[in-house]
């Protein structure tokens, strides 16, 4: 197996977005930082990987095809999926006007019900 096809396998086996530093904690004796990212960047320019963006502008990602909306808690990293109504409405408007959204970024900043209660 080669790097991209590892790096890829541990973003398709996350049911939420993966951090690069989360990805380097899991094959850090694989595989060095330079060549993560610039896999990471070879699977973004071919589709298959979704960018988003956590607290500080974290770059976090997922697999394409399972491309979904998620709360990110800021104080503790717990990740929930959400359905959002913003897909359809890409979706009807690439039919209306003839194009093709490449990507697009939806970014909601929570604190989860654990975390609040401490605060």
């Amino acid at each position: 197996m080669n790097n991209k096809q590892k790096i890829l396998e541990i973003i398709t086996s996350k049911t939420c977005p993966i951090s690069t530093k989360e990805i380097l904690n899991i094959i850090w004796t694989d595989i060095n930082k330079t060549t993560v990212y610039r896999n990471i960047e070879k699977l973004l320019n071919t589709w298959i990987l979704l960018e988003d963006f956590w607290k500080n502008w974290e770059k976090i990602y997922s697999f394409k095809q399972t491309h979904h909306h998620h709360f990110i808690c800021d104080v503790c990293g717990k990740k929930e999926n959400i359905w959002c109504f913003i897909n359809s409405e890409i979706e009807n408007l690439e039919n209306k006007f003839w194009f093709k959204v490449k990507n697009h970024s939806f970014v909601l900043n929570w604190i989860c019900k654990e975390c609040n209660k401490k605060i």
